[in-house]
Order: C-alpha cells, then sequence, then structure tokens
C-alpha cells in the first residue's frame, strides 16, 4: 500500500527517473536523476538540493526517498507561486537538507528541510518577501505551516524561512531576530 501513496504523489509531479548506477554514499539505495518539472515556471529541483556546505564536506544531499521527492516538488510548486505574485527573482539558500547535512548545519533535528519541506529564500527586499507571503496566507491563495522572519533586523530579515507541511498547515507567523 504504501508504493502505492508514494507512486501517487509522484504521479502528481512526475519529474524523477531511476538510475540503475549505485548511489555513491549507500550502494545498496537507487539513485535519481532529477529533471525540471515541467509544471514550474521559476525553480528547478536543482535549486532545492544545491548546498555549498554538502559540495565542501563531500556530503551527497540527493534524496532517496520516493515520498520526499514528492515534498520537495510540493514545496517548489508553492515557491512558484511566490515568485510569480513577487515579480521579481527569489533565490533558494536552503532547500532540501539529508540528515548528515541537517545536522552540520545546526538545524532542528525535525527539521521540515529533511523532508523537504521547507526552503529558506531571499529577494530584492526580504521584508517585502515576507510581508507578500504573509499576505498570500491571509487571502488563502497559499497554505503555509510557518513563515519564519529569520535574523537581520527589525526593519528586514536575513533570510525568510517557508514550509508548506500538507499534514499540518498551522499557519504559524513567527519573528526571530
Amino acid at each position: 500500500m504504501k508504493w502505492k501513496e508514494n507512486f501517487n504523489l509522484l504521479t502528481k509531479f512526475p519529474i524523477i527517473e531511476l538510475d540503475p548506477s549505485p548511489n555513491k554514499q549507500s550502494p545498496t539505495t537507487p539513485h535519481y536523476n532529477i529533471k525540471k518539472m515541467d509544471t514550474l515556471k521559476y525553480f528547478t529541483i536543482s535549486e532545492m538540493l544545491a548546498s555549498k556546505t554538502a559540495k565542501q564536506n563531500n556530503i551527497d544531499n540527493n534524496p532517496t526517498d520516493e515520498k520526499i521527492l514528492a515534498y520537495i516538488q510540493y514545496t517548489l510548486a508553492q515557491l512558484d507561486k511566490i515568485r510569480e505574485r513577487y515579480g521579481r527573482p527569489i533565490t533558494i539558500k536552503s532547500g532540501y537538507r539529508c540528515p548528515i547535512l541537517n545536522k552540520l548545519v545546526g538545524g532542528v533535528p525535525n527539521s521540515a528541510h529533511q523532508i523537504g519541506y521547507a526552503a529558506d529564500i531571499v529577494g530584492y527586499s526580504n521584508s517585502k518577501l515576507f510581508y507578500l507571503i504573509k499576505d498570500m496566507m491571509s487571502s488563502g491563495e497559499i497554505e503555509v505551516d510557518q513563515l519564519i522572519w529569520e535574523k537581520g533586523t527589525k526593519t528586514s530579515p536575513a533570510w525568510v524561512h517557508v514550509s508548506f507541511d500538507e499534514s499540518r498547515k498551522r499557519g504559524q507567523i513567527i519573528y526571530k531576530l
């Protein structure tokens, strides 16, 4: 039954294909070739997987679980909606993090980044980006689990954390200076 559940999530946003070559970090785990989603206008899955820290520490930050890939796809679809309304480029500073990477960067053990439901993003004005997402939440355009004003100052966050857990749409708005 679990296989069918994962298959349904993947067919919702089909972008992966199985590569017969083994995963370098875990030879018994399949490796996925990631392609651009046809349904996305602004983002690629590669942007959600990119990590300077992972590269510097030789960590394979590619998810090996099909369900996580489906969650990443869902997150990217939500980010696309935000980018469309924002009208300017948005950069994903931190997206998916494998457990090893999450621990290395000091992420919380239950971080939504580890399952592909979260992204730390920046734009030309992080405060405008934050308030735009807040407005989109209020109008019902997007359903967000957490929107966090991360670090920075009282007038602008250093980055905006947004998570889209489909099972927990708490709509939390948090300010962490």
